[in-house]
């Protein structure tokens, strides 16, 4: 299992999900597993692509708590202007959100059910793989001062 372990990008996982899902009539399970699990790896995707960048380019310290603490950094501390670092903060909140709903929830909550100040977010999974190519294009595009 762990022979190629090191021999990973984080793109591989949108990248077999974009796959899956064009595929996803191939198997014999309903569609909601398939979407649920999408959603899951467009997350990690850009999460893990996102980490890995800042760690090697903008003094990023990776700890345990990088699902919360990286999208504080970008916000504070991140490579682009304000309004764009942001932006990608809060979209990458969004993937994380929808990657908790599909982890967590069997079925949609009624109102009140999830309890202070969550809020249910029904994005489609064509706009979660579009915010995941805009982030990732943000990363690749940045231009570095000489």
């Amino acid at each position: 299992m762990f022979d190629n372990f090191e021999d990973f990008e984080p793109l591989y996982f949108l990248n077999f999900s974009k796959q899956l899902l064009e595929c996803s009539n191939c198997f014999e399970v309903n569609e909601t597993t398939i979407k649920r699990i999408v959603y899951g790896r467009i997350y990690y995707a850009t999460f893990l692509y996102v980490r890995e960048w800042l760690k090697m380019n903008w003094q990023y310290n990776s700890t345990k708590r990088d699902n919360t603490q990286m999208l504080n950094f970008i916000r504070s501390r991140g490579p682009f202007n304000r309004v764009l670092n942001h932006k990608i903060r809060d979209d990458l909140f969004l993937l994380k959100s929808l990657r908790h709903q599909v982890d967590y929830y069997i079925t949609i909550p009624r109102e009140g059910e999830i309890g202070g100040d969550a809020v249910w977010y029904d994005e489609s999974i064509e706009t979660a793989f579009e915010l995941a190519d805009f982030i990732i294009e943000k990363f690749d595009e940045y231009e570095f001062d000489n």
